[in-house]
C-alpha cells in the first residue's frame, strides 16, 4: 500500500484547477478521516471526470454552515478511485480509519488555479459553496447558501385575491387592467445587491430546514446560470410564477407535473423538463423597489417597475398578456375561451390601477381549495380495488362539507384505497359549479393537489409510498 493513501500518484504533487466556464458535473467526498498524528478532521475531494483528478483539501472536523467558512489545506491529488474508498490507512503521515461522510455528485459552476465554486443539490435544498487559495497551501472553505436568516425581508405568505364573475362591470372598466392568470406556481424573485445572483424562491418556509427558504433558482433554464441583478435593481423584489409549456400539447404543462418539476431535486427537475416542459419566469407584482416596500402602490406604479426589469432582462422575464381597453378585455376574454392562450385555461386577474388594493381573479369554472378529510369505498371495478371519492372539508378539523367522486384517475383511486395515510389533511383543488349557502359544492370535480399549500412532509409520504412510476400522478404538492 502507497505511505500515505492508496489511490494517490505522488506524496508532493497538488495539480493546479482547470479552466472552467461553464457549469460541469463532477464528483464530491467528504471523507471522515480519523488520523492518529493530525486527529479526527473531513477530508474535500473533488474529483473531476475528464482528468481522473481528486483534487484534495483537509478541513476541520466541523462542516461550515452557511454564511460560514474554514480553513482548507491543499493535499496532493488523489485519483477518482480513492474517492469511494472506506477502511484504515496502515502506515505513513495518514495512517488511521477513514470513513465515508459524503459522496455525491456536484456542479462546478466556475474554476482557474487558485478558486473553485460549485453546488450540491439534495432533496432539502440547493447547497452553494467557494474555494480559494489565500497562501502556499492554505486556501479557504466558503459557504454561501442561502438563508433566510440572512434576508428578513423576503415575505413569507401570498396576498389574498378577491374573486368575482369575468361578465362583473367593475372589472371592465379603465381602472382596471386584466393580466392572464398563467397556470403557474407562486413564488418570489429576489434581486439582492448589484452583480449579485438574482434568486427564484419559494414564499413559503421549508418544513425540512427549520423554516429557511425553498430555492428553485437552479432549476430555471437561463437563470440558473447565474444571471447578476443590474446596476440599479438591487434590493428589488417581485411577485410572480414559474410554469412550464408542455412540448407534447403546446398548453401549459398540467399542475401535477409542473408540481414535480418544482419539488424534485435540481439533477431530477432539469431531467423531467426535458419531457413535461422548460420552466419559465412571469411577472405580476411588486413586493419592493430598490430597498423601497411597494405593496400598497397603486398598480399602475408597480407596472412601470415590471416593464423597465422585463425590458432590461427580457431573456429571463415576461408579463402575462395584459388588457387595458374594453375591446381588449373582451378579446382576451374570448382568445382565452378558444385556447388561444397556450400558458393559461384558467381566467383573468383584474388589477386596480389606481390604488393598492387587492386584485380580483375571475374564473371560467370557480376553483375551491379543501381538506381531504377521509375516503368512501370504491363500487363497480373500483369496489375493493379503489376510492369511489373523498369526503372534504374547508378548514383541517373543520366540518364536513361534502364528497368528491369525479376527476380521479385509476391510479390515484386505487392508490388513495392502499395508502389513505398518505392524503388525509392534504389540501385539493376542487372545481364546481358553485357553492351553495350551507358550503356544499355543486358538481365538484377533483382537479390537482394545491402546489401552494402542502407541505414537503406531505410529498414525502406519498413518494415513500408511491412507485416510482406512478409518481407523475400523484404529484402536486
Amino acid at each position: 500500500m502507497p505511505e500515505f493513501a492508496p489511490g494517490l500518484p505522488s506524496k508532493t504533487t497538488s495539480h493546479e484547477l482547470p479552466h472552467v466556464g461553464e457549469r460541469k458535473v463532477w464528483e464530491l467526498t467528504v471523507h471522515d478521516h480519523h488520523a492518529e498524528r493530525r486527529g479526527r478532521h473531513f477530508d474535500l475531494r473533488l474529483g473531476d471526470p475528464s482528468t481522473g483528478q481528486a483534487h484534495s483539501w483537509a478541513m476541520h472536523a466541523s462542516w461550515p454552515r452557511p454564511g460560514e467558512k474554514t480553513w482548507a489545506i491543499q493535499q496532493p491529488t488523489h485519483t477518482m478511485k480513492y474517492m469511494d474508498f472506506i477502511g484504515k490507512i496502515e502506515d505513513g503521515y495518514g495512517k488511521g480509519d477513514v470513513k465515508m461522510h459524503d459522496r455525491t455528485k456536484t456542479e462546478i459552476i466556475n474554476a482557474r488555479p487558485g478558486h473553485i465554486s460549485f453546488n450540491v443539490y439534495r432533496g432539502s435544498g440547493p447547497e452553494e459553496y467557494s474555494l480559494h487559495r489565500v497562501g502556499d497551501k492554505q486556501w479557504i472553505l466558503m459557504n454561501r447558501t442561502l438563508t433566510r436568516e440572512q434576508h428578513p425581508q423576503l415575505p413569507t405568505d401570498k396576498p389574498a385575491y378577491r374573486e368575482t364573475k369575468i361578465s362583473d362591470p367593475k372589472i371592465h372598466s379603465d381602472d382596471y387592467v386584466f393580466s392572464a392568470k398563467i397556470d403557474d406556481a407562486h413564488n418570489l424573485f429576489y434581486f439582492p445587491k448589484a452583480g449579485e445572483k438574482i434568486r427564484v424562491l419559494s414564499y413559503r418556509p421549508s418544513k425540512r430546514n427549520g423554516g429557511g427558504l425553498i430555492e428553485h433558482t437552479h432549476k430555471v433554464p437561463g437563470i440558473g446560470d447565474g444571471v447578476p441583478t443590474p446596476d440599479g435593481l438591487g434590493g428589488t423584489i417581485l411577485r410572480g410564477g414559474l410554469y412550464a409549456i408542455s412540448p407534447k400539447s403546446g398548453i401549459a404543462t398540467p399542475a401535477a407535473q409542473l408540481a414535480g418539476l418544482l419539488n424534485s431535486d435540481v439533477w431530477k427537475s432539469r431531467r423531467k423538463q426535458e419531457e413535461h416542459g422548460h420552466l419559465a419566469s412571469v411577472l405580476y407584482d411588486v413586493v419592493q423597489y430598490k430597498g423601497h416596500k411597494m405593496e400598497g402602490a397603486p398598480y399602475e406604479e408597480k407596472l412601470k417597475v415590471l416593464r423597465e426589469v422585463e425590458k432590461r432582462l427580457p431573456d429571463y422575464f415576461h408579463l402575462p398578456r395584459m388588457a387595458f381597453t374594453k375591446e381588449q378585455k373582451s378579446q382576451m376574454v374570448e382568445d382565452m375561451r378558444a385556447g388561444k392562450l397556450p400558458e393559461t385555461k384558467e381566467g383573468i386577474v383584474a388589477w386596480d390601477l389606481k390604488t393598492g388594493s387587492p386584485p380580483y381573479k375571475a374564473k371560467f369554472t370557480m376553483d375551491h381549495d379543501v381538506y381531504i378529510r377521509g375516503f368512501f369505498p370504491g363500487e363497480g371495478k373500483y369496489k375493493d380495488r379503489g376510492v369511489g371519492g373523498f369526503f372534504y372539508s374547508y378548514e383541517p378539523g373543520g366540518p364536513i362539507m361534502g364528497r368528491v367522486g369525479t376527476g380521479l384517475s385509476d391510479i390515484q383511486r386505487s392508490h388513495m384505497h392502499t395508502n389513505p395515510e398518505a392524503y388525509v389533511g392534504t389540501v385539493a383543488r376542487v372545481k364546481a359549479q358553485e357553492r351553495f349557502p350551507s358550503g356544499a359544492l355543486r358538481a365538484p370535480s377533483f382537479d390537482a393537489f394545491h402546489l401552494d399549500k402542502n407541505e414537503p412532509q406531505q410529498l414525502a409520504m406519498l413518494k415513500h409510498a408511491a412507485a416510482e412510476k406512478t409518481l407523475d400522478f400523484l404529484w402536486g404538492f
